[in-house]
Formats: structure tokens, sequence, C-alpha cells
């Protein structure tokens, strides 16, 4: 409940184009580059952290919907821009939680970007991610399948999350769309810091090991 101007940068300042105050965007922690993950290349804006996971939290259990244009509004554009013709495919939250929310916390999060969105799957059991380990994480293929109901355009995907933790629910959705016609991009808004730690050591093991060689 910060004035808009706090803290605030030159640049925005001038701009307004945001709706966080310079305060909280100093706590975000940019990244804006690709990792690969399995056999993903994934597209992250923003490292997972102790700030983006209070405003998660506030958002969606705690129904503070009035912030659900923050989260993509200084990155629409970018993603209006490099994904042009391409069709959202939201990835799922379950029935139940959706039901207890009374919203469904991904497409009003996304209803600003202008570009046309589908949500394809289904969750068939509301499983906390938070309270597994990272082996459970990833066995979700029993648990996600695609709604014979909703049709997959013929137009690029754009593969778009909250957050990455494990990476399973985006690799299960790849999996179930990799024989789309058309290409599939991956992106999220956060990547966990666990999984970015855990690319980041893959990635030096193996230039040492290439060294070695």
């Amino acid at each position: 409940m910060e004035d808009l101007s706090r803290q605030e940068d030159f640049i925005h300042y001038l701009s307004k184009e945001s709706l966080l105050c310079g305060k909280c965007r100093n706590q975000l922690k940019p990244l804006f580059q690709y990792y690969q993950i399995q056999e993903m290349k994934v597209f992250a804006f923003y490292e997972y952290n102790r700030f983006l996971e209070g405003m998660f939290f506030q958002y969606k259990e705690g129904r503070d919907t009035a912030l659900k244009d923050v989260f993509f509004f200084d990155i629409r554009e970018y993603i209006e821009k490099h994904y042009k013709g391409s069709t959202i495919v939201l990835m799922p939250s379950s029935l139940q939680k959706t039901q207890e929310r009374g919203f469904y916390a991904m497409e009003e999060m996304c209803r600003q970007i202008n570009l046309k969105k589908i949500s394809p799957f289904l969750k068939i059991k509301d499983i906390k991610q938070a309270k597994q380990r990272i082996e459970e994480r990833r066995n979700v293929d029993d648990n996600m399948v695609l709604n014979p109901e909703v049709p997959i355009p013929n137009t690029p995907l754009l593969l778009l999350d909250d957050v990455m933790t494990s990476g399973a629910t985006m690799h299960r959705a790849y999996t179930l769309l990799k024989g789309h016609r058309q290409s599939i991009h991956i992106c999220v808004l956060a990547i966990h810091d666990l999984l970015l730690c855990h690319h980041i050591k893959k990635c030096r093991k193996l230039r040492w090991k290439k060294l070695a060689k």
C-alpha cells in the first residue's frame, strides 16, 4: 500500500509503466534468459524468491485478486512481441483448488496478455508440490491429461506457467503436446531457486568434463 513512486528509478517514473513501486520491484531477481531443463528450452523471467512466494500466497491463498494484473504487467509486451501469433497454453490447477479460491489463478493473471489462450489440461488429483519430495514431484504422468473437449489450434503454442518448481508439470504438458505440427515455446514467470541451482551445477559439471577431455 505504498505510493508507486517510492524508491522508483527515473525510467519507470517517467513512463509510469508499472504496477509495482520501486521498492517492490527491487526485490525481484530478473533472469530473462533460457535454461535447458531436460529436453525443454525454458525462458524464465525471474528467480522465485521469498518476495514472489509471498505475493503468490497473498494472491492465491489470500484471495487478494487485486494483485492479478501485477505479475505479467511489466512483461506482457515482451510476450506479445516475441510470441506473436502463438496460442498461450495455460498450466492446470485442480478443480478443487479453483473452486476453493473462486477463480482460476493463471487465467486471471494472463488476462491482460493480448494473445489467444486455452486450458487443455485436466488435473485428476489435487497434489501440493511444495509438500512433496523432488522425486515425487516428477511423477505427474498419471495426474495430468488432455481434455478431449478442448481443441488444440493449429498455431505455434506458448506453454506458460507462473512458477517452475521441479519442471514436472511443464514436462508433462510438453510431452502431451510435442506431436503438435507447429512450434512449441515454453515460458515461466519464475523458476525455483533450487531448480536453478541444480541447473547451474549441472552446467558447471558439463563444462569441467569438457575441459578434462
